[in-house]
């Protein structure tokens, strides 16, 4: 989140057979507080912000948003 309303990255769905934790926002200077996990896939990283649990059926699926790469 910025002042001016959120800047569009990306966005990716993941989905694991080990479950996968979300950032819960961000505190002063941008620092996260409680720091979820981060996906590298094909040279980008992602902050997962949603995760929903499908452990009943074996696996977790999750959305991240592109932090970086190009």
């Amino acid at each position: 989140m910025v002042p001016e309303g959120d800047r569009v990255t990306g966005m990716l769905g993941f989905i694991s057979t080990q479950q996968m934790y979300k950032t819960n926002g961000e505190g002063i200077n941008g620092a996260s507080e409680g720091l979820g996990d981060l996906i590298t896939w094909r040279g980008q990283t992602y902050k997962i912000v949603i995760t929903t649990p499908w452990a009943d059926f074996g696996f977790w699926k999750a959305i991240g948003s592109r932090q970086s790469g190009a």
